[in-house]
């Protein structure tokens, strides 16, 4: 196996950009009740395993590293460690849906 298909796609950098998050972060109760979530299952033996390490769960849901950190904010959390093992389902955004508002933000920021 070779180290480039070890490598994990990062997804489009706007999704690590602050401006980005921080309108992200004003549509947060929108996102938090769209339609479009899906809602992931975890085992108990994953929230054991991943306890304290949202991301690393994440990854093994394998949820796309972009969409980690707004995953992370519309189940509330502040932090990746504040993940706890009895957390068995988590909301994850719909890709297509956030694709919408990134294209808008990319829009402002080219004015």
């Amino acid at each position: 196996m070779s180290l480039k298909t070890l490598l994990i796609d990062d997804g489009p950098s706007d999704f690590y950009d602050q401006s980005f998050r921080n309108t992200l972060e004003d549509l947060m109760s929108i996102l938090r009740t769209s339609k479009k979530l899906t809602l992931a299952s975890i085992t108990p033996i994953q929230g054991v395993v991943h306890e304290g390490d949202l991301f690393s769960l994440l990854q093994e849901l394998r949820v796309p590293a972009h969409l980690h950190w707004l995953t992370m904010r519309i189940n509330h959390y502040v932090s990746p460690h504040d993940y706890r093992r009895d957390k068995l389902t988590l909301y994850v955004p719909n890709a297509s849906e956030l694709e919408v508002y990134r294209q808008a933000w990319r829009t402002r920021q080219a004015k």
